[in-house]
């Protein structure tokens, strides 16, 4: 499957970085732009196609609303959204980001303009959520845990499909914190 394939490298390309440097202060993790700077990136890498079209932050209408990242590969086109998995909040927020995702594919099948006019020509579509998450080794486990959970429930509601969750490494081998496990998880719709 082709996403879990770029998942396993974008999980490689975290830990080689990782390994390196720490982009960050403290635990203010990492911004979301990472995640689809990555996905995108290793996507191209692996399924080097001349008609591959990928595009980040694309603009969905005058205010300036977007879409975190697409890929049109062939007649599949891929609408992926990222977020960092940190409340209750930042769940409800995919929630919207899946529901906006559904609507954007409908109108613009339905309109000559379209939302993303080059949708109504792709015979596929995937959507994709990105997250990160960290997970405290100690002190507020259990409610991130329960996060976790929550977008676990919010998955199974709108058919997601868990493609790839696992802890990150630095390097391969070393905790990217001692006070937090550091995960990508990816999800899917098509």
């Amino acid at each position: 499957m082709k996403i879990k394939e770029v998942m396993n490298q974008v999980k490689r390309s975290y830990e080689r970085n990782l390994a390196n440097t720490y982009p960050s202060w403290g635990h203010l993790g990492f911004v979301e732009r990472n995640q689809t700077f990555n996905f995108c990136s290793q996507y191209e890498k692996l399924f080097n196609n001349p008609k591959l079209s990928i595009w980040q932050e694309v603009n969905l209408n005058e205010t300036r609303e977007h879409m975190d990242s697409l890929i049109v590969d062939g007649d599949t086109a891929y609408l992926i959204e990222a977020k960092r998995l940190q409340s209750e909040k930042s769940v409800k927020a995919i929630e919207e980001d899946m529901v906006r995702m559904e609507k954007i594919v409908k109108k613009s099948a339905e309109s000559e303009d379209g939302v993303l006019c080059g949708l109504k020509h792709a015979k596929k579509i995937v959507y994709v959520i990105l997250a990160d998450f960290w997970l405290p080794r100690q002190k507020g486990r259990a409610k991130k845990l329960a996060h976790r959970e929550s977008f676990d429930m919010l998955c199974q509601k709108y058919d997601y499909k868990t493609i790839f969750s696992e802890e990150i490494l630095a390097g391969g081998t070393a905790p990217v914190s001692d006070a937090e496990e550091y995960h990508l998880i990816c999800v899917m719709k098509s």
